[in-house]
């Protein structure tokens, strides 16, 4: 059974990509950063002895905060069944447990490289392009938490009973917990 897993620096070098065959020294200084700031450097998608997909991350040298996509790929033959997605969101939820604010990362046209994920699965997973169209961002504080159907149908039927006027409840509340606190 795939599981997702945290990538640490004894783990980094025996992770070839399978397009380019790079792979990563575990003493490299991005390596040393991102085990001193979240105590991993990516995650893994796979079962014991296979990785199907991999995240690398350090932390960013231009944006305080923010994690950068360092490598991303998933092997030939799994691409198209969500395990970009299920790594992405594996580690946006981890990351929104820390003091990190953002994902960033480059994105590419085509996936020539695993230093690039395609700009059209970044967008597909909630990044946005910034004013360099190479570099997009995932904000963490707008990324959608997982609800249950019950409480997002309670939430909905509060607003039809108490509209908003055009601006969003203090604090974020959602209508159901405004009107509580009323």
């Amino acid at each position: 059974m795939r599981s997702l897993s945290p990538v640490t620096a004894a783990d980094v070098a025996q992770l070839a990509c399978p397009y380019c065959g790079t792979t990563v020294s575990s003493d490299a200084e991005w390596v040393a950063r991102a085990i001193r700031t979240w105590g991993l450097c990516g995650w893994r998608l796979g079962d014991q002895e296979h990785t199907d997909a991999l995240l690398l991350i350090e932390p960013s040298q231009s944006e305080p905060g923010a994690a950068m996509i360092k490598r991303m790929w998933v092997v030939p033959d799994q691409v198209g069944r969500s395990m970009g997605k299920r790594l992405m969101q594996g580690a946006a939820a981890a990351l929104m447990n820390s003091s990190t604010r953002a994902i960033l990362s480059r994105g590419s046209r085509a996936h020539s490289t695993c230093a690039a994920p395609p700009k059209e699965f970044l967008k597909a997973v909630g990044f946005t392009r910034q004013l360099d169209e190479r570099y997009y961002r995932l904000d963490l504080s707008r990324a959608i938490t997982s609800r249950s159907p019950f409480q997002s149908l309670l939430d909905r039927v509060a607003e039809v009973l108490h509209p908003s006027r055009g601006e969003p409840a203090p604090g974020g509340f959602s209508p159901r917990a405004a009107h509580r606190a009323e």
